[in-house]
This record gives C-alpha cells, structure tokens and sequence, in this order.
C-alpha cells in the first residue's frame, strides 16, 4: 500500500515539476516579450530633451530684438506607431536689443544713469523671457540606425513671452528710475498664444549612449505689450503683434524604456 501510494506521489512530484518547468518558461517568454528592443521594433519610449535653439527674429519681434537664444527642458512620449506628443519649457534671452534709446530722456549726456547719490552708472539692456509650448509629431524611421530613429515633423501651440531687462548690480546700485513701478513703464512686457512648426532628426543609439536631436523650427506669436503705459512714447501700445522666430534647435536626449536583457540565464 505504502509503495503504491510512494508511486502515486512520485507521479504527482514529476508532473508537478514538469507544469513548474512549463510554466517557468511560459513566464520566461512572457518576459521576453515584454520587454522591449530599440534595434528590432518600433517601441513606446519616454524622452527627456536638454536644448538649445539659435532664432533670426523677423517681423515685430525683429524691431524689437536681433538674434535670440532658447535654452530650456522637454518631455516627450513616442509612441510604438511613432507618433510623438511633447511638452517643453525654455528660457528665452539674447543681447542685441533694437530699442536701445528707451533709456535717453534718463541718461546723462555721456549716456549713463544717476544713481540715488548722484554718481554715473553704466547699463546693459538684455532680453528675457520664455516659450512654453505642447506639441504632437510624427517620426518617420528612415536614414535611421533602428526604427526608432528617423526624420520627424511637429506641430504645436503655445505661450511666449519678452521684454527688456536692464542689466546692472541690483544688489548694490540703486537706481529708482527704473525700480519698481517705473521699471513697468519701460521693460516692454510683451506675451501671448503662439504657433510652433518642426522638421527635424532624431537619433536613439542601440546602446542608449549618444542620443541626440537636431531641427528647424518657426514660431509665431500673437503677442501685445501688457503694460499700462510707455513712459517713453507718453502712451500705451495697444498695437497686435507677430512676432516671428525661425532657426535651428539642437537637444541631448535620455530615453527611458524597458529593454531586453543583453543575456539569458537560467539557475
């Protein structure tokens, strides 16, 4: 009875081990098939963009400033069908101001300011401000190391804003012309919705060291100035805008992806 039973368990152990081993391999190819290649298929990724853009303004926006850079953050989420939706903040300045008399009527003949002791000070005037912008693209995986890279285009919508800052010692220097309430009559504050269009090239390296983007893009924006008053002009501007930016962006990319094990063990 007792050997009968020995062979029962027996049988059951083996068959038990056997439905282990076949489900530990069914797992082991559930596993696989989860995960994800970069080489071998077009796969959802999660991008992280660090850029920087170079513009040539153009229509109001190029009376008011010359070449303008953006540097700035961005998300992105590539689909496995290669549509991409994108999200990205950059902060916009530059040094090549066109309005560079905003400050006559307050500077001395040898064009400084006074100080609240009375003494001369120099000032730069700078612009500033940034672009945040959501967009959707499409990537198309030719010219490509794997099917993940390629040519892409995009469009988006978004919001822009400028002005000039004047660049001195705030710290230490105090010069009550341009501080506080009087500052808003001069900064030329400007924002409002914006347009974005993109072509560009995206590489993902197979080894996840070395990826990168580079594109050309156009922004429009449809902007006013916000403040009050032009203290300058002895009026308010009320005028629409379109300020124009078009140029080249450059970006250093992390991708974020499940992938395939380099190898296979089995203890």
């Amino acid at each position: 009875m007792h050997k009968k039973q020995n062979r029962i368990y027996s049988a059951m152990i083996r068959k038990c081990k056997l439905i282990l081993l076949l489900l530990f391999f069914s797992f082991q190819v559930f596993y696989l098939n989860a995960q994800t290649s970069i080489r071998d298929s077009s796969i959802n990724m999660s991008i992280i963009g660090l850029n920087y853009s170079l513009y040539q303004t153009d229509k109001d926006m190029g009376n008011s400033f010359g070449l303008t850079s953006m540097s700035g953050i961005s998300y992105s989420f590539k689909f496995s069908n290669n549509f991409i939706l994108s999200a990205s903040f950059d902060f916009l300045f530059g040094s090549d101001v066109k309005e560079d008399d905003i400050l006559d009527e307050l500077k001395t003949s040898k064009g400084y300011l006074l100080n609240s002791q009375g003494l001369m000070e120099p000032i730069a005037l700078e612009e500033r401000g940034y672009f945040t912008s959501f967009k959707i693209g499409k990537l198309f995986p030719v010219l490509s190391v794997n099917p993940n890279s390629g040519i892409f285009v995009n469009i988006g919508a978004g919001f822009i804003q400028h002005k000039i800052f004047f660049n001195y010692n705030q710290n230490y220097i105090d010069l009550p012309q341009i501080q506080g309430d009087y500052l808003k009559g001069y900064d030329r504050l400007t924002n409002g919705l914006a347009l974005s269009q993109e072509i560009g090239y995206y590489h993902f390296a197979n080894n996840n060291l070395g990826s990168f983007h580079f594109a050309f893009t156009v922004i429009e924006g449809f902007t006013q100035n916000r403040r009050d008053w032009n203290f300058d002009e002895f009026s308010k501007d009320t005028k629409k805008r379109l300020d124009l930016l078009y140029g080249f962006k450059i970006g250093l990319d992390i991708p974020v992806y499940n992938r395939v094990p380099d190898d296979f063990y089995i203890y």
